[in-house]
C-alpha cells in the first residue's frame, strides 16, 4: 500500500509533521548526556537518561486540536487497522 503524504487531509498532515516526539526526546537525551564528559559506568548513564525521561514525559500533556474529528477521518479510511485498538 503506497500512500503519499499529500493524500492525507490537512489536519492529519499537520499532526504528522508537527508531532515529532522522537526527535525531541533524542535532543533532550543529547543535552543530558553531553552535560558531563565522563560517566563512571554505562549503568550510570542509563540511570541519568531514565531519570531525565521521567522529567521529559511530564511535559507530554499537550492535547491535539480537534482530535475527535481526526480520529473519525482515520477510522473511516483505516477502519481495519484501528478496530482492535478502539474497542
Amino acid at each position: 500500500m503506497n500512500i503519499t503524504f499529500f493524500n492525507f487531509s490537512m489536519e492529519i498532515r499537520k499532526i504528522i509533521y508537527t508531532i515529532n516526539i522522537i526527535e525531541s526526546l533524542n535532543s533532550q537525551f543529547r543535552k543530558v548526556s553531553n552535560s558531563r564528559s565522563v560517566y563512571p559506568s554505562e549503568d550510570t548513564l542509563l540511570k541519568v537518561l531514565f531519570l531525565s525521561s521521567k522529567n521529559i514525559m511530564k511535559k507530554w500533556n499537550q492535547k491535539v486540536k480537534d482530535w475527535e474529528g481526526i480520529l473519525r477521518m482515520l477510522s473511516i479510511e483505516y477502519r481495519w487497522h484501528l478496530e482492535k485498538h478502539l474497542k
